[in-house]
C-alpha cells in the first residue's frame, strides 16, 4: 500500500496520455467517472476492492481533465492568425534576446486582453497568449500594459523525432501564435508595470545587483541562477556546457534539493529561536511559497513546493512523512491543474528523479553498505536519482554524463554549501547588508572552486557516453534489469533471461532484415535536409540553406533529429543554398564530417543541382528537376517547383515523390499533389506530414511519416 498512491498518479497520467491520442468527447470520460464512483460505492465496505476501483477513477479523471482543457484551448481566437491587428495586453515574461536581420530583438510572452482589426475602431475582448518579438531597446518589464500593431503568425512546430515538444508546451500556456513588431512606432505604452510579477522580478534583480558588490558579474549571475533559476543568457555558453557534461545542469534550476536546503535552514533557525511546531510550520510554509514565487513557479518548483509543504506539515501532524504519497499528491495536483504539463520535459525529468529517490534510495543504500558513510550517502542520492532517467537522457539529450557521480561527490557539496549561504545572504541583503557582504566573501572562493573543478571534470576523456534513443526492447530490458537488481522480485533468473532474449532477438532481427538504405527527409521549415544511411553504415547528408530561415536551424532542428537516431558523424555532406561555407562550418561544429561538397549559391548552379543517393539506391535529390530527365521507378525529392516560365513535365514513371512547398505562391506544389494522386504515385511533403522515413529493401520502397503513418 506504500506505493498505491504512485499507482494512482500513474493512472491519472495514463488517462491524460490516452485522451490526447483518442480525442473522444468529454461525455465518454464522465461516464467512466460515474461508473467508477458507482462501483466504489458498492465496494465501500471492502477496502481492497475499493482501492482497485480508485485506479480507473483517476484514469478517467485525468482523461476528462485533458479533454476539457483541450476543448478550452480550441475556443481561443486562432481565427486571428493571418490578420493584421491592433492588440492590447500585458507582458508576462521575457524569453530571450538575439540578433536578427533587423537588429537586436527580444522575445516576450504577451497575454491578450483586447484587439481591433486594421482600420477598425471597435475593440473586441480576447484571451490567450502570443509570442511577441520587439526591438531589444527599450526593455519591457513584466506586467507592463502595451498595445502593438502587427500580424499574428502561426507558430511553426517542427515534426521530427528528437525535437523538444514545443507544441504541448504552448498548449499548456494557451499560446495561439507569434507577432513580429519591426519598429517602435508600432508599440504603444499603456500602463506601467505593477503587481506581484514586477515585485518578484525587482527583488531577484536587486539581489543580483547586491551580489555584484562583492562578486564578479559572471559569478553574480551564476549565484542568482543557482538560487532562483534564470539568467541563462548571461552565463557563458562554455559554463552551461560544462555543467551539462558533468550532469550538474539541474542545479541551475530550482528543484527539490533547493527547497530541502531552505527547509533545513528554517528548521535550524526555528530551533535556535525556540519556535513551536505549528508556528515553525507557518513560517516554513510562507518562506517556501515565497521562494517558489521568486523562482517563477516553474513545473519543478511547484512539485518541490508541494512536497516541501507536505514534509513540513508532517512535523506538525506528528505523522511519518511518506515521500511516495507526497510525490503522488504533487504529480496528481499538477497534472489535474494543467494536464499538458505531462509532456513538459522538465516536469518529466523532475518527477523521474524524485521517483528514483523515493523508490530506490533504500535498495541502493544497501548495495553501497560497504562504502564509507559520507561516500555512501552522496552516491546513494546521485545513483537513485539517475537510474530511472537513463532512457530519458538518451532520448532527449543523446548522452549520459559518465562522471556524474564524481561531479556530484566533489562539486555537489560545494554547490549545496553555496546555495545555503547564498539563500541566507540574499535575504540578509534586504535588511542587514554587512552580514550579506561577509557571506559573499565566503561564497566567492566556493563558486570559483566549483566552476573550475567542474571545468576540469568536464574536460576529462570520455566525459559523455553518446548514444541515440534506445529502442523499445532495450528500454523494457533495462527496467527489468533495474527491477531485478533493486527489488525482491520473484523468478529473477527468468526475468533476466527474458530481457537478454528480448534485446538479442531485436538485434538479430535488425541485422537479418537490414535494408539497403534508409533515407530521412526532415521538416526544417524553409531549409531542406535529407540524410541517407546505407547497409555499409555510411551516412550522407544533403542540406540546402534558405536566406529566410533561422541562422541556428542546424543546431536547433537538424542536430537533435540526427542525434536521436544515433548519428554523430557523417561521411559526406552536400551543402547548397544561401552562404554554403557558413552552413558547412555550422555543420562541422555539431558533427564529425569526412568530406564536404559545397554548391555555389548562384541560380545557375542551383537549377542544375541534382544528386543521386550513393549506391544502387533509386533516390534522387533535386533543387530543380532537370528538364527532360526521366527517373523510372525512383523516389524523387524535389526541393522547389518554382520554375518561372519553364514548363517541366510531371515524372509519371517515378516510384514516389517527396515535394517541398516553396512559399505561399507555389501553385505547382498543389498541382503536382493532384497529379500524383491521379497517377497513383505516393506523394509526401514534410510541410504536411513532418519527418519522412523512406526504407529501400529488396528493390521496394516503404514510407512512413512522423506520425507513424505508412504507405
Amino acid at each position: 500500500m506504500i506505493y498505491f498512491s504512485l499507482a494512482l498518479a500513474v493512472a491519472c497520467c495514463g488517462g491524460i496520455a490516452t485522451a490526447e491520442i483518442l480525442h473522444l468527447q468529454s461525455e465518454y470520460y464522465i461516464a467512466g467517472l460515474l461508473i467508477s464512483l458507482v462501483a466504489m460505492g458498492e465496494m465501500r465496505y471492502r477496502k481492497k476492492m475499493l482501492c482497485v476501483f480508485l485506479i480507473p477513477f483517476f484514469f478517467f479523471l485525468g482523461a476528462w481533465r485533458l479533454q476539457y482543457v483541450s476543448e478550452e484551448y480550441h475556443k481561443l481566437p486562432v481565427y486571428l492568425i493571418g490578420h493584421t491587428l491592433y492588440m492590447e495586453g500585458v507582458i508576462e515574461e521575457q524569453k530571450n534576446t538575439y540578433e536578427s536581420d533587423k537588429g537586436r530583438v527580444t522575445r516576450y510572452v504577451f497575454s491578450l486582453t483586447q484587439f481591433s482589426y486594421k482600420g477598425e475602431d471597435l475593440r473586441h475582448a480576447a484571451s490567450g497568449r502570443v509570442y511577441i518579438t520587439l526591438p531589444a531597446l527599450p526593455s519591457w518589464l513584466p506586467s507592463t500594459h502595451i498595445g502593438i500593431t502587427g500580424s499574428i503568425h502561426a507558430v511553426k512546430y517542427y515534426k521530427n523525432t528528437g525535437m523538444y515538444d514545443a507544441r504541448h508546451r504552448d498548449r499548456e500556456r494557451y499560446m495561439i501564435g507569434a507577432v513580429y513588431v519591426d519598429t517602435l512606432n508600432d508599440i504603444r505604452y499603456l500602463k506601467e508595470a505593477s503587481g506581484w510579477p514586477l515585485f518578484a522580478w525587482n527583488m531577484r534583480e536587486n539581489m543580483t545587483r547586491n551580489f555584484m558588490t562583492v562578486l564578479s558579474k559572471e559569478n553574480s549571475y551564476l549565484l542568482s541562477s543557482l538560487l532562483f533559476g534564470g539568467h541563462y543568457e548571461d552565463l557563458p555558453k562554455t559554463l552551461i556546457d560544462s555543467f551539462s557534461t558533468t550532469g550538474l545542469i539541474h542545479i541551475l534550476s530550482v528543484s527539490g534539493s533547493h527547497v530541502s536546503l531552505l527547509l533545513s535552514i528554517v528548521q535550524l533557525a526555528g530551533g535556535i529561536f525556540g519556535l513551536r511546531e505549528r508556528r515553525l510550520f507557518i513560517v516554513s510554509a510562507l518562506l517556501v511559497v515565497f521562494y517558489g514565487a521568486l523562482s517563477n513557479f516553474t513545473a519543478p518548483v511547484i512539485r518541490s513546493v508541494i512536497m516541501g509543504l507536505i514534509s513540513a506539515y508532517s512535523l506538525v501532524a506528528r505523522r511519518d512523512y511518506t515521500s511516495c504519497h507526497a510525490l503522488a499528491a504533487a504529480v496528481i495536483a499538477m497534472v489535474l491543474y494543467s494536464p499538458y504539463l505531462l509532456y513538459d520535459l522538465s516536469f518529466q525529468l523532475s518527477c523521474g528523479a524524485s521517483a528514483g529517490i523515493v523508490l530506490l534510495q533504500q535498495p541502493v543504500r544497501k548495495k553501497l553498505a560497504s562504502l564509507p558513510h559520507f561516500l555512501q550517502e552522496s552516491m546513494t542520492v546521485c545513483l537513485s536519482a539517475q537510474v530511472l532517467l537513463v532512457p530519458f537522457l538518451f532520448a532527449n539529450f543523446f548522452a549520459f554524463p559518465l562522471y556524474s557521480f564524481l561531479a556530484n561527490l566533489i562539486i555537489g557539496p560545494v554547490l549545496d554549501s553555496t546555495i545555503v549561504l547564498g539563500l541566507i545572504a540574499a535575504f540578509l541583503g534586504i535588511s542587514f547588508t554587512p552580514g550579506m557582504t561577509v557571506l559573499l566573501w565566503i561564497i566567492n572562493p566556493l563558486l570559483t572552486l566549483a566552476v573550475h573543478g567542474n571545468y576540469f571534470i568536464a574536460a576529462l576523456p570520455y566525459s559523455r557516453i553518446w548514444s541515440g534513443a534506445l529502442s523499445l526492447s532495450s528500454v523494457i530490458a533495462y527496467y527489468i534489469f533495474v527491477g531485478v537488481l533493486f527489488f525482491p522480485l520473484p523468478k529473477k533468473k527468468k526475468l533476466i533471461l527474458f530481457s537478454v532474449l528480448l534485446v538479442s532477438i531485436n538485434v538479430l532481427w535488425r541485422q537479418w532484415n537490414r535494408p539497403e538504405a534508409v533515407v530521412y527527409v526532415f521538416d526544417m521549415g524553409n531549409d531542406r535536409a535529407t540524410c541517407s544511411i546505407h547497409s555499409d553504415s555510411s551516412i550522407h547528408v544533403w542540406y540546402n540553406k534558405s536566406q529566410w530561415s533561422n541562422p541556428e536551424q542546424i543546431a536547433c532542428v537538424l542536430t537533435p533529429a540526427l542525434r536521436h537516431k544515433g548519428i554523430f558523424s557523417i561521411d559526406t555532406a552536400y551543402i547548397s543554398g544561401y552562404e554554403p561555407k557558413q552552413t558547412a562550418q555550422q555543420l562541422t561544429e555539431q558533427f564529425s564530417i569526412g568530406h564536404i561538397t559545397t554548391v555555389p549559391a548562384d541560380k545557375e548552379h542551383q537549377q542544375k543541382y541534382c544528386e543521386a543517393v550513393p549506391g544502387m539506391v533509386p533516390y534522387y535529390i533535386c533543387d530543380r528537376l532537370p528538364h527532360g530527365v526521366i527517373f523510372p521507378k525512383s523516389c524523387i525529392e524535389i526541393r522547389s517547383l518554382q520554375y518561372g516560365t519553364e514548363k517541366i513535365s510531371f515524372p509519371k514513371e517515378a516510384a514516389a515523390l517527396i515535394l517541398f512547398r516553396s512559399g505561399k505562391g507555389d501553385m505547382g506544389w498543389e498541382n503536382w499533389q493532384e497529379e500524383a494522386a491521379y497517377y497513383g504515385i505516393p506523394c509526401f511533403s514534410p510541410f504536411r506530414t513532418g519527418e519522412i522515413i523512406a526504407v529501400f529493401r529488396k528493390g521496394k520502397w516503404r514510407f512512413s511519416s512522423y506520425g507513424g503513418d505508412s504507405e
